[in-house]
């Protein structure tokens, strides 16, 4: 089983996932809570070692009361503005 390597957009993504946390004032282990984890997998969400799928960023935008689409947006936006060494997209749009 190979190991996540979050990329610099992940790591962009889950820098704003833990701003909206604790601009919030919520902890750790209140957020666990609200999601039905453990402290230690919200941590090891947070800090990169599992990855957090699409379906789970709604969740954890509904537990922190952040509107989903517009917490993509921002990130949409904040990925867009950042100089990236990461590959475009293979097949789809362009």
């Amino acid at each position: 089983m190979s190991r996540f390597k979050p990329t610099p957009s992940y790591t962009l993504f889950l820098d704003m996932l833990i701003q909206e946390r604790t601009q919030r004032g919520v902890s750790i282990e209140e957020l666990a809570k609200r999601l039905e984890l453990t402290p230690a997998q919200v941590q090891a969400y947070e800090s990169g070692h599992k990855q957090i799928d699409f379906v789970q960023t709604r969740h954890w935008c509904l537990a922190l009361g952040v509107p989903f689409l517009d917490f993509m947006l921002r990130l949409d936006a904040a990925i867009t503005a950042q100089p990236s060494n990461e590959p475009e997209p293979q097949g789809g749009a362009k």
